[in-house]
Formats: structure tokens, sequence, C-alpha cells
């Protein structure tokens, strides 16, 4: 009798462990979450280059840090369309050695792999770029400059790779997650519109495209207006679209009219009448004009795409007011790539 109790009693305190996710460490803790690998010594290159993990594919062979290096209990939300992460604290407690607007990565995090996890699950993989990386890798980067530059508590990635349409940030599960955790937030989305006007190429090696200013997000927004900020200053952070031909796969690229006028003190530029208020579900849509640098495209089939960026040194106590948020973009925000054809020139028009 006594060995029958005593195996019930053991029955009981094996189920009440197994039910205790607290006893299993290895269990995942973190419904999102950014780890590095757990050999620290393994860059970007190195992943890329083995034999077991061919071209990073088999996600579930890397082996992570112990503990995650962001989490979900780090992040006030994530913005979809600019990947900008609104951190709690500032960057500085993320971030080893001297913070600041020019900061440095530590030799050690140069080219550093980061992988993005949901419930535990590797989704995608990124690395740590700086100005004297000399190779750039088919994943997201965090570069140092964008650490320095922008606001504290916004970290960012950015996928350089403009044509190709498969942004592996923007990952269904990964969104999926942030949704359920009550963290995700839409951002503004700009697409090339082509609904009222045509793209149009014009003799004098002139592009007029439109752009559509969507806001996809539960906050208002502000965002830079060309049509207040005129073409010197919208020219300065934006350049016009670039074209690849179908065929030949040569890029044109334009830049917009009066480009390169900078604003005073640009990296801190910061004018409320640049901007225009969109209220959460509201559009708005821009017509703008752009000069190609080089050679006009000839008539064919063309993938196009461009970016949208804004002056980004906008700190929390400037961005954040009671009507909105003012939106923060540098770097690359592009556009989904569409399909285009040239069939002819129309005639030259007035700058």
């Amino acid at each position: 009798m006594r060995n029958i109790f005593l195996l019930i009693f053991v029955i009981v305190l094996l189920t009440k462990c197994i039910n205790n996710p607290m006893e299993y460490p290895d269990k995942p803790q973190y419904p999102f979450a950014i780890y590095f690998l757990k050999d620290t010594t393994l860059t970007i290159s190195d992943i890329m280059t083995s034999n077991k993990y061919p071209f990073i594919e088999n996600l579930s062979a890397l082996e992570l840090a112990t503990e995650p290096w962001i989490t979900q209990n780090d992040i006030e939300y994530y913005e979809w369309s600019s990947h900008n992460i609104f951190l709690k604290r500032s960057k500085e407690h993320f971030f080893p050695g001297k913070f600041g607007k020019y900061y440095l990565f530590p030799s050690s995090w140069k080219d550093k792999p980061w992988v993005v996890t949901t419930n535990g699950v590797p989704r995608y993989v990124g690395y740590f770029s700086t100005q004297s990386s000399v190779y750039l890798f088919p994943f997201p980067q965090i570069h140092a400059l964008h650490v320095g530059l922008y606001p504290t508590d916004i970290l960012t990635s950015h996928w350089i790779f403009w044509g190709a349409n498969n942004d592996i940030r923007k990952n269904e599960m990964v969104k999926k997650t942030l949704i359920e955790l009550g963290l995700f937030h839409g951002g503004i989305k700009v697409s090339i519109d082509t609904t009222d006007s045509p793209i149009k190429v014009f003799s004098d090696s002139t592009l007029e495209y439109t752009l559509k200013f969507q806001n996809d997000d539960v906050d208002d927004i502000f965002i830079l207006d060309p049509d207040k900020t005129g073409m010197e200053v919208f020219g300065f952070y934006n350049n016009g679209p670039n074209l690849e031909n179908i065929d030949t796969k040569k890029t044109y690229s334009s830049v917009n009219y009066l480009h390169g006028t900078a604003p005073p003190g640009s990296l801190e530029a910061f004018d409320p009448n640049w901007y225009t208020l969109l209220k959460s579900g509201e559009s708005v849509k821009r017509t703008l004009k752009a000069k190609f640098i080089s050679s006009i495209p000839p008539k064919g089939t063309y993938k196009i795409q461009t970016d949208y960026n804004t002056p980004y040194c906008l700190e929390k106590k400037i961005r954040v007011t009671n009507r909105g948020r003012y939106y923060v973009k540098m770097g690359e925000a592009p556009t989904d790539v569409m399909i285009i054809k040239i069939l002819k020139y129309y005639k030259k028009t007035k700058n």
C-alpha cells in the first residue's frame, strides 16, 4: 500500500512539473524576439557559405543564444510600413560602446547576424553593417549610422535591394504575432499610383508620376508633403523613381526637379508647415516631376519603384503631439514594384 501511495505521489509531482513551463527553460517564452547566434564568432558571410545553412533556408539549423537581445517586452510598437521598432527605452541600453549620433559598432559586431523569431521559431535573418562593410548581403541590415542618427527610441532595419519585391521582413507570421500582441502599427503606405493618370516620359527626359500616401495606422500621422515643402526640400530627401528594362536589365535613375537643395540644419530639420495630417484610413495623392540622370529610357517594358524618405532626427518629444505623430523614415522605404510600358514620349514640358 505504501508503494502505491509513493507511486501516486511521484506521478502527481511529475504532472505538475510538466504543466509548469517555468520548469522548462528551453520552452519558448517570447512571442516576438530578436536573437543573436550561440556561436558569436559567426558572420553573415559564414552562415551564407556554410553547407550547414544552404543560403540560410534551413533556419531551424541556426543555434540561437540562450537569451534574446530584444523581446516584445522592450517594444512600444512595431511600424510595419517603415519597419521601425519604437522602443520603450533608449537604444543605448541595447548597443555596446559609446552611444551617440555617429555611433560605431564594435569590430565584433561587423556583419554579426541577428534572427527574428516568433514563439521561438526563426522567421528571417539580418545582420549589422558599418561604413567599412565591403559587401552587401541579401538580408535586412541594421546600419551603424542609422543607429546613431535615428531618434534614440527608434530601431530600424533596411532592405536595400531595389527591384526585388521579396522583402523578407514582410513575414506574415511576424505580422500575425505583432497583431496578437497589440504591437502592430500599419504606418504610411506609399505607392506609385496610375489610377487617374499614367506615368509619363517626356522628350526632354522628364518623368511625371503620382504618389499615393495611405494612412494604414490606428494613429493620425503627419506626412512630409511635397505640395507644402516645394520640390527643393522634398527633392533633398527623395530621389525620383528607378526604372529597370525587363529585357536589357539596364537601370535608369531619376532625381526630383530642383533636387539637392538642403534645408538649413538638414539632419535636424523640422518645420510643421512641411507636413499634412492624414487621419487614420485617409489618403492623398501628389503628382511629381523628376529628371533622368543620364539617358532617356527607350520604349519598352519596365519595373518601376521609388523610395519615400523624410527628416529623421525627430525625437519623441517633438514627434508625438496631441493631434498625431510625425512620420519618420530615412533610408530605404520603397514602394512596391510595378510593371509599366513606355510606348511613346510626350511633348517637352516646362520645368
